[in-house]
């Protein structure tokens, strides 16, 4: 079919259809056909097609064409085996494999350690067909005889079996975390985990008899040794007894895990006892003797199952064993969970743990664990939760129960849980999901409004004098700026911003920090008032003003003060960066007068392109924020007015004032760690980079100014030196500026190299 000529405005629908000859092989073997190559053909054709023809059948577009199968390449189609791929029973037979009764310590030790490395790559993502079940003993597992390695091998496929059903469950997994398909491979969902433990069981007592007979602490048995070297036999018992035992701990914890947050302290146990027998394998792992190549087949899924041919590169044991460790640290920090109390400190363990990046194990873990229906950790109910946090907010009791509330909570409590189970989803989801989530918090507003408005008009109706009720739609409003919040930070996380939008952020996140700040300490006085009308009930109006104590400003109000200061002086320092190195976003009236210069006019293109638009870029970044009712959201214009602020200072004046937000967050920082009420050891640390950045950001301004005066001095000589050769001064060149977020991923230090 010959496409038609681009000015002719024809489409390839209406070309002339073309008839393609079906061509009959004739039915006779393969063996007796006789093929001629054909390439020399096709070229001639192609070299006949004009510039801009095609050969296109009707049935076969360029989608099918796209997502084709090459067949007789390896590389895409399954059906083609590089060498020979054996079974289990074929290998066996063709004795390429021993029989596994029959491996050696040694043997057993370098096949335990290589299914430890394709487990982990399994956790990685990885399929369960190009990994475990390359190993051609896990195709029978149900039929092995070997004491140690067939415990082995079934704790290994009935733990995995376990995370698969429990990451299935949870359902916060991406393809690109976890796949799900088991591709017909049995993972002995039939055998009970009873008999599995039952096996290792029998195998830890037989080494640890064998382990009291090599120390002389036992009576002669007539136990075999395994091996022939009896200075060896202790190292090949220990070794081999680290690896069931951490099988055994492995399987413990998923098993402990299903039965809900009553376990916790047997997880614990178990998660310690695995991670003691890390260093034991590592240490071990040199007693592994090579065994035959082909009891693993990294192909042998393609032939079973038509697995597509998937590249699998082994992490090596150390890695593996780390990245294992790794899963079962993030499982000891999920059991910690079950310490929160209130729904902040489940709201702040949740985001931070969902900062930190744990693999999706110990993530599906933290969401089945959070919420089993309508209860907490499945023992205290989400609404009695609910009601604590809006007292906090001053709401009171008889309002709680009122019919109305009880709905506005039913459908709080589901929105809650929704933001939890986004929260446990990878960073690079987590945005996208929160996005969307924004139409779901608009609906609780407007709920939250109605609900503040009925409660209005019924305590009216008995007092005139009684002020409107704003406690729904406040701790709604809490919530929605923390989400807020964390969706701008966000963007840090993905790399998303360019360095010319930092400014609108922080100074968005600045807006945010800001309501935040009101909303506390609006609660604050009305906490004050309460407290006032309860002591003097016949002096309502006229409470007596209460002195501030040391330590009375609230840690939730400092740290909201630092991070307000923070992002404030970010911002400053970032727009006075931006106006020095002549990249700062210009109004329109500033660009009437730049046309006059065709110089001012060629650099203003390099600082701003021809189709760039600050104003709608900065609409884009924040739309989503637009479908909510409160907080009113921050519009351009208040930003271009803060730029304009900004100009017309002096360059000192602009990196003074970002000096003195620096100096501030500093203040707030180190106020936070001497209060009364010290914070944790996570929280710590947290506030320590906070005070560094602010120091080290204050540092590099007083660099920046000292640098800038001292080259304001060279200038002058220079200038006064060549004015009567020149007669026109140097334009200043730009300054390179390196942001750094190595101690902080949303707050960076920020280096001008001249």
């Amino acid at each position: 079919m010959k496409e038609s000529d681009a000015s002719s405005g024809e489409s390839l629908n209406n070309a002339p259809s073309v008839s393609v000859p079906v061509f009959h092989f004739p039915e006779k073997p393969v063996e007796e056909m006789e093929f001629s190559p054909f390439t020399d053909t096709l070229e001639a054709l192609v070299s006949e097609l004009k510039d801009g023809e095609i050969v296109l059948m009707e049935n076969f577009t360029l989608f099918e064409a796209m997502s084709a199968v090459e067949l007789m390449d390896p590389k895409m189609d399954s059906g083609m085996l590089n060498g020979e791929v054996l079974t289990t029973e074929e290998a066996l037979s063709l004795k390429k494999i021993d029989p596994d009764h029959l491996l050696t310590p040694a043997q057993l030790i370098s096949l335990m350690d290589a299914l430890l490395e394709q487990e982990a790559l399994w956790c990685s993502g990885q399929t369960l067909a190009n990994t475990i079940f390359t190993c051609l003993y896990a195709h029978q597992a149900t039929s092995l005889t070997s004491v140690y390695l067939s415990p082995f091998i079934l704790s290994l496929l009935k733990y995995s079996e376990y995370l698969k059903e429990m990451i299935i469950r949870a359902d916060i997994y991406e393809e690109e975390d976890f796949i799900a398909n088991t591709f017909g491979f049995s993972l002995c969902e039939k055998v009970p985990e009873t008999e599995i433990m039952s096996k290792l069981k029998e195998a830890e007592d037989d080494l640890v008899l064998r382990e009291k007979k090599a120390k002389g602490k036992a009576d002669e048995t007539e136990l075999k040794p395994l091996q022939d070297d009896p200075t060896k036999e202790l190292s090949f018992i220990e070794a081999l007894l680290a690896r069931l035992r951490f099988r055994k701990a492995m399987l413990t914890i998923q098993s402990a895990f299903e039965k809900g947050a009553s376990r916790v302290e047997a997880i614990k146990k178990a998660i310690t006892l695995a991670q003691a027998q890390i260093p034991i394998i590592k240490e071990s792992s040199k007693l592994g003797n090579t065994f035959p190549a082909s009891v693993f087949q990294p192909q042998i899924a393609r032939r079973l199952s038509s697995t597509p041919p998937r590249p699998v590169v082994a992490f090596g044991l150390e890695k593996s064993l780390n990245l294992l460790d790794e899963i079962l640290k993030s499982l000891l920090v999920v059991c910690s969970v079950v310490n929160c109390t209130s729904l902040a400190e489940l709201y702040d363990f949740v985001t931070s743990f969902s900062d930190a990046s744990h693999n999706v194990i110990a993530r599906s873990r933290l969401h089945l664990l959070l919420f089993i229906g309508k209860k907490v950790f499945g023992k205290f109910p989400l609404f009695d939760w609910i009601d604590q946090d809006m007292q906090q907010l001053l709401v009171p009791d008889s309002l709680l129960s009122l019919p109305q509330t009880l709905s506005f909570k039913e459908n709080a409590s589901k929105l809650l849980i929704s933001l939890f189970r986004i929260f446990n989803f990878n960073r690079a989801r987590q945005r996208r999901k929160l996005l969307r989530s924004f139409d779901d918090w608009q609906i609780i507003q407007h709920e939250a409004e109605a609900l503040d408005e009925i409660i209005t008009n019924q305590t009216k109706s008995i007092d005139q004098t009684s002020p409107p009720c704003h406690m729904f739609m406040l701790w709604t409003l809490n919530k929605v700026l923390k989400v807020m919040i964390l969706f701008l930070q966000l963007g840090f996380h993905l790399d998303l911003y360019a360095p010319y939008e930092l400014s609108m952020v922080y100074c968005y996140m600045d807006y945010l920090y800001g309501r935040m700040l009101q909303n506390l300490s609006y609660v604050q006085i009305q906490k004050k008032f309460a407290k006032a009308k309860s002591k003097n009930p016949k002096k309502p109006n006229k409470p007596k003003k209460l002195k501030d104590k040391k330590d009375s400003v609230k840690p939730e109000q400092l740290i909201l003060e630092a991070h307000q200061f923070l992002c404030r002086g970010l911002l400053r320092y970032t727009t006075a960066v931006e106006k020095d190195n002549g990249q700062a976003p210009v109004s329109k009236e500033e660009k009437k007068d730049e046309k006059k210069d065709d110089q001012d006019k060629k650099d203003s293109k390099e600082s701003d392109p021809e189709f760039f638009n600050k104003e709608l870029l900065f609409y884009h970044r924040f739309s989503g924020f637009h479908k909510l009712a409160q907080p009113i959201p921050l519009l351009y214009p208040h930003f271009a007015h803060f730029l304009e602020q900004s100009n017309a200072m002096g360059a000192k004046e602009r990196y003074d004032s970002a000096s003195e937000a620096f100096k501030s967050c500093q203040g707030l920082v180190e106020k936070l760690v001497h209060h009364k009420t010290p914070p944790n050891a996570e929280n710590l640390s947290y506030l320590k980079s906070l005070a560094k950045i602010a120091i080290s950001n204050n540092v590099q301004i007083q660099i920046l100014l000292r640098n800038k005066q001292m080259q304001k001095e060279r200038e002058e000589k220079e200038r006064q030196e060549k004015a009567k050769e020149e007669g026109q001064k140097e334009k200043e060149k730009k300054k390179q500026v390196k942001w750094d977020f190595s101690q902080q991923k949303c707050f960076p230090i920020i280096q001008v190299i001249a």
